[in-house]
């Protein structure tokens, strides 16, 4: 995983030489979706685990508090002396079946564990490097199997992170350009160390569902086959989208965020920490709350995803209480809540003022993220029945006209974080239309089509560092929010400002402002009844940029 406000220079090098390789398949597309991908749609909520011998460091090195599992880069530690951690570290408190069970309370139905990271130490028993868990630690026992195995015990689907690229321990691999130690034969290095270890992890342990690999860097198309290859041997086996070479695979994973409509048309799935940290950081106290890591969930499965929720063990083996305790409080809202984010689908709306939503079959269920004494939907729809999931002996009113539908909720909220309100119906709501999408939007009078293809993979950026987005609207709407989809990542944040102005009364007026995160922004305001809108942007520390703008009614 990237830390936040480091860029990595990958080292360049030769490629290994063999036949050139077919054309990359697409991306978790939804219209091609295998059978191995049936349970992952339905599952949306899994548990990642970062762990290994840099918790031996717990985020401390010299005056340095915030290194995590990056802490060999950041402080450029010499081979010999991070390699002498793997003789300390004992993790004599560490319990599978604890870990296991905690993430089932936790409603999570996959788990994602380290087997190595980017300093090159296995997690698992391996022939093909010493540096292991079993051979190099004097705890001597494969993590990665005993997970793996109680994975299965407990009914949990199963997968592996492993760093193929970058290895700041194996000579010949990416990174570690401050140690002359790590010079060597690239191709010996994937011979030798990757592509065995890989096919160790393939053929050991049974129940592999997930390979998460991470940092495919200058990996040629033609390396990257032979990693691919060696998983799609395994026709069940769902590999994400981090391989590098052009080898997409079958799950789009964004990284510490929520893309602003999700991934329409594609699987996807983000990853994200409970602190700032993926490893465990003894001063890290900026830790997301139970509610905020709900509300997260809620808002990623009503665009369609999963979310990959990280924990970090210490290095005795524990996982921090608070930790803990957030897990099992997802759980308990789990528990009631479970059937409106279980096998669920995308929203058919792309923005409500009170929360989120998803639907299953005839029954929409409405994620009210803010309680009020009423609720409205953009449709009319045709509702048999409303209740809470919280307590279905409470029936809810509603009252349909002008194109929307309103629900009177109840005076108090039965959860402080989410509360669900399901919605039988007698016909399925169509989706709902992005009001810009597929619109001519103007920049200094000219057609910019990539902000409002639908396509976040394709890029503006703007002459300068400021620019002003014409919309005009065919009709008058009421629009409630705006949302820019940025094309960087949040540890290359530029901090873009957006000035959101509607046409009112033939006046220019400012509605809402912001900055984005390097991933995007939106901004949700009081309604505004207007054809004309303009957004004025403005990049400090570069050229003005962005993948999609979009307005909401």
């Amino acid at each position: 995983m990237f830390p936040r406000k480091i860029v990595l220079c990958l080292i360049a090098a030769a490629a290994i030489c063999c036949k050139k390789a077919p054309a990359p398949e697409p991306a978790g597309e939804a219209s091609e979706v295998p059978e191995r991908m049936e349970w992952f749609r339905d599952a949306k909520f899994g548990m990642f685990i970062h762990w290994g011998i840099y918790t031996e460091l717990a985020g401390i090195y010299g005056d340095k508090t915030d290194g995590g599992e990056w802490m060999m880069h950041s402080k450029q530690i010499p081979i010999k002396e991070y390699s002498a951690l793997a003789k300390r570290f004992n993790p004599v408190r560490f319990d599978a079946a604890d870990w296991v069970s905690l993430a089932a309370e936790a409603g999570q139905k996959y788990m994602v564990v380290t087997a190595k990271h980017h300093d090159g130490f296995a997690m698992y028993d391996s022939d093909a490097s010493a540096y292991n868990i079993v051979d190099a630690s004097p705890y001597g026992k494969d993590i990665i199997a005993a997970l793996a195995s109680e994975c299965k015990a407990q009914g949990l689907h199963f997968g592996f992170y492993y760093s193929h690229m970058l290895d700041w321990y194996h000579p010949g691999a990416n990174g570690c350009a401050w140690d002359p130690a790590h010079k060597g034969s690239r191709e010996a290095y994937l011979k030798n160390i990757a592509l065995p270890q890989v096919d160790e992890l393939l053929t050991r342990i049974p129940n592999v569902d997930i390979v998460w690999f991470d940092q495919g860097g200058d990996i040629t198309p033609d390396e990257a086959r032979l990693f691919y290859d060696k998983v799609r041997a395994y026709p069940n086996i769902i590999l994400n989208n981090r391989m590098g070479g052009g080898m997409k695979g079958d799950v789009v994973t964004p990284e510490q965020f929520i893309p602003a409509t999700g991934y329409p048309g594609r699987i996807w799935e983000t990853c994200m920490t409970m602190n700032r940290h993926w490893a465990y950081c003894a001063y890290d106290d900026n830790w997301k709350s139970s509610g905020e890591l709900i509300r997260k969930l809620s808002e990623i499965v009503s665009k369609g995803g999963n979310l990959l929720l990280n924990i970090g063990p210490d290095k005795y083996g524990s996982i921090p209480q608070i930790c803990r305790d957030n897990l099992m409080a997802i759980g308990s809202w789990m528990k009631v809540n479970g059937e409106a984010i279980y096998g669920t689908e995308a929203s058919p709306f792309p923005f409500l003022p009170f929360g989120y939503a998803t639907r299953k079959g005839n029954t929409l269920y409405l994620h009210i993220h803010k309680w009020s004494k009423e609720i409205s939907v953009p449709y009319r729809l045709k509702v048999r029945k409303a209740w809470l999931l919280a307590d279905p002996s409470v029936q809810v009113r509603c009252r349909s006209r002008k194109g929307a539908t309103t629900f009177e909720l109840p005076p108090f909220s039965p959860d402080a974080a989410v509360s669900v309100l399901a919605v039988e119906l007698k016909e399925q709501v169509p989706v709902q239309a992005v009001p810009t999408e597929g619109l001519p939007l103007l920049v200094e009078g000219v057609v910019v089509p990539q902000l409002s293809d639908a396509d976040f993979k394709s890029v503006w950026t703007a002459e300068g560092p400021s620019a002003t987005v014409e919309i005009t609207l065919p009709t008058r709407q009421n629009i409630q929010c705006f949302a820019a989809v940025e094309p960087w990542q949040l540890w290359e944040n530029p901090m873009q400002t957006y000035r959101v102005e509607a046409l009112v009364d033939g006046a220019w007026t400012c509605i809402a402002e912001g900055t984005g995160d390097g991933t995007g922004i939106t901004l949700p305001f009081s309604s505004v009844a207007a054809s004309s809108f303009r957004i004025v942007i403005s990049n400090p520390s570069g050229k003005a940029s962005c993948s999609e703008i979009m307005l909401f009614n």
